[in-house]
């Protein structure tokens, strides 16, 4: 999700609770995302590094990734790693709020094509998640060029609108939408193999939230890096046009030619690996950003949510 390919928003219980039960559920996303928000700013170096990573050509191990932040700190000040911040962030609490409203919409239209519980929600996620991150596209758009640009200093720079007209809003999508569906699936079915296989080995009904935790950590790991590829392909379709006007990359045969030539020729000229340039930072990202934003939320529903909605 997106950072990488965004997520389907998880709120399983939702249709099924009564009116105070969906208060519940929309309080809890509504710290999650509080949450999230805060994840992402305190991670947000990490993706800004790998972006600057995945934009470029040039290798990128997790040595020399500690050596781009510090140039880049350096020649641009330490704020400089949270280039594209603001608008990742402002990203999230659109997303959310649309996803959570087209969940239930989706999962009554689908549960009565599917007896199957699992799969009617995970169609569901699915859905909701492609539409949510269709709707706040060209904001990730927005901030994949902040982040990976080190010339540009305004968004508007980024919108280069006597080049691509407004093609640039929807530079990518097509991986992305793609890739919703993939990531969805590793990640739910993950957490959910997780899970039962915890519970089987420590002989148990009930997880705690660490477990918990340990279960979502997991799926994103693993579905954050078996879609990887997808992620870096879909960075290069957002980035290209606007670091070859900008100066900061040569033009390639396969620039602007669309998801397939863009894919052939990142192969031909640059290699397999180049797909997972920078999968590295993505690992210790998913790994802190979901310790964080678990650390978050508990704080947040202790803080906020009466005893009998936590």
């Amino acid at each position: 999700m997106p950072d990488t390919l965004p997520p389907p928003i998880q709120v399983h219980n939702a249709h099924h609770h009564s009116r105070p039960g969906g208060k519940k559920t929309l309080e809890s996303v509504i710290l999650g995302g509080i949450a999230g928000g805060f994840a992402k700013c305190l991670t947000y170096p990490l993706e800004r590094v790998k972006t600057i990573g995945q934009t470029s050509t040039k290798p990128l191990g997790l040595h020399k990734a500690f050596l781009l932040a510090k140039d880049v700190a350096h020649h641009d000040g330490w704020g400089a790693l949270w280039k594209g911040n603001t608008i990742s962030v402002a990203r999230t609490v659109p997303y959310i709020g649309i996803a959570y409203g087209c969940y239930d919409l989706f999962e009554a239209l689908v549960e009565n094509q599917i007896s199957d519980v699992t799969a009617s929600r995970f169609i569901a996620g699915s859905l909701s998640g492609v539409v949510a991150a269709t709707l706040t596209y060209p904001l990730d758009v927005l901030r994949s060029r902040m982040a990976a640009s080190r010339v540009a200093t305004q968004y508007k720079q980024t919108m280069l609108h006597s080049h691509e007209s407004y093609r640039w809003m929807i530079r990518g999508l097509g991986p992305t939408l793609f890739g919703v569906i993939p990531y969805a699936g590793l990640s739910f079915g993950t957490f959910e193999t997780c899970k039962a296989k915890m519970k089987q080995r420590l002989n148990t009904e009930k997880l705690s939230p660490v477990q918990h935790m340990l279960c979502g950590a997991t799926a994103g790991v693993v579905s954050q890096t078996l879609t990887y590829p997808i992620d870096t392909l879909r960075k290069r379709l957002q980035t290209d046009v606007l670091l070859v006007h900008l100066g900061e990359r040569r033009a390639r045969d396969y620039r602007g030619r669309g998801v397939f030539a863009t894919a052939k020729g990142m192969l031909v000229t640059e290699g397999w690996r180049t797909f997972f340039r920078g999968a590295e930072l993505n690992f210790l990202k998913a790994i802190s950003a979901a310790s964080l934003s678990f650390a978050a939320n508990e704080y947040l529903k202790d803080r906020y949510l009466p005893k009998d909605q936590k």
